[in-house]
């Protein structure tokens, strides 16, 4: 039986950074599991007894709008302002605290700001608030904690998210992690085989052969073959989020078909365009191919992205490196076909 999908870490792909998807999600959750709300707000010293919170998102004010709103008509407001790696001012905060002045809320109107790392307030926010509008700050890693010890499936599920996005820090290590990690290390030693093998496979497969170079992260591997009229790559990730991280994906649509799972991918790049004329190159080159195509950030090179285990089948370690090798030259000859680095042969020889 394959294992259970993460919702939120599939709704995340390609949208990394995203803090409005991010406080979306969050919404989400507390709809589905209305008592960890509460349960937070407690933990962040916000006690009001009441049955429901309604949430909106997005909610229109003056000269802007809320990330989040928590209220109960008449009784109590809550704006929250979700950050991840950015920070607010005084100009942005003021606007919310100016329009919770104006909402009735006898027991309670306060403003949480949510942030990755510790903030204080910025200058002349306090003063702004005065008494009549309550300034809590809270954490990721805060929201983090309370979910992972009063969540459901949902909420652990939430929790894996804000993990993988660096947000909260991950559970302790266990005996099984440790196996894991075992384990992943005779895999990553094969994959390197694998791809240090290749290069005698591939080195004759386009003209004028002149280097090779590795790229190694926490989320990816992979290995380029240096021609004098193209570059060629092929590489592996253990899943989306790594390869995403590791190759700074700017742009594209993002694979429905792959899942969680662990990831073959391949690129070619044309080395006589430069600045602007390669990422335009590249893009334009996505446009004409396949859904199942992405753009990298930090060089934009065009890439294709399969399921590494749709891709590498054969029984014995020589097929699958053939295996390799096609995919590799399949992916040039795709994009070959829409105009990219079109007038270079590529070709395996036999």
């Amino acid at each position: 039986m394959r294992e259970r999908k993460n919702i939120f870490r599939i709704a995340r792909r390609g949208h990394s950074g995203d803090e409005d998807q991010l406080t979306e999600l969050l919404a989400f959750l507390f709809q589905q599991e209305p008592g960890l709300l509460a349960t937070w707000l407690r933990a962040i010293g916000v006690h009001v007894e009441v049955s429901e919170w309604h949430l909106r998102t997005q909610q229109p004010i003056a000269n802007g709008r809320l990330d989040l709103e928590l209220s109960v008509p008449g009784r109590a407001l809550a704006v929250v302002e979700s950050k991840l790696g950015t920070t607010t001012d005084f100009s942005q905060i003021t606007k919310y605290i100016r329009y919770a002045k104006t909402v009735a809320g006898d027991e309670l109107r306060a403003i949480v700001l949510l942030t990755q790392s510790h903030e204080p307030w910025p200058v002349g926010v306090e003063e702004e608030a005065g008494e009549d509008i309550r300034l809590i700050l809270c954490r990721w890693q805060k929201l983090g904690d309370v979910i992972r010890e009063h969540g459901d499936v949902l909420g652990q599920d939430f929790v894996e998210m804000l993990e993988g996005e660096g947000l909260v820090t991950p559970a302790p290590l266990t005996t099984d992690d440790w196996m894991a990690w075992h384990r992943g290390s005779e895999v990553l030693s094969r994959i390197w085989t694998l791809l240090n093998e290749l290069r005698a496979v591939l080195e004759t497969s386009a003209p004028a052969f002149k280097s090779a170079s590795w790229g190694v992260g926490t989320g990816w591997i992979y290995r380029t073959l240096m021609f004098e009229d193209v570059h060629l790559g092929l590489g592996f990730a253990p899943n989306f989020h790594g390869l995403a991280t590791g190759l700074a994906l700017k742009s594209g649509t993002v694979p429905t078909h792959l899942g969680d799972d662990p990831l073959v991918f391949s690129f070619i790049y044309d080395p006589a365009l430069p600045g602007v004329d390669c990422r335009q190159a590249a893009e334009a080159a996505i446009s004409r191919a396949s859904a199942r195509l992405l753009v990298t950030g930090w060089s934009q090179y065009p890439i294709r992205v399969e399921r590494a285990a749709d891709i590498l089948q054969a029984p014995h370690f020589d097929q699958q490196l053939g295996e390799a090798a096609r995919f590799v030259v399949e992916t040039a000859a795709l994009f070959q076909r829409v105009g990219y680095a079109a007038n270079v042969p590529i070709a395996i020889q036999e």
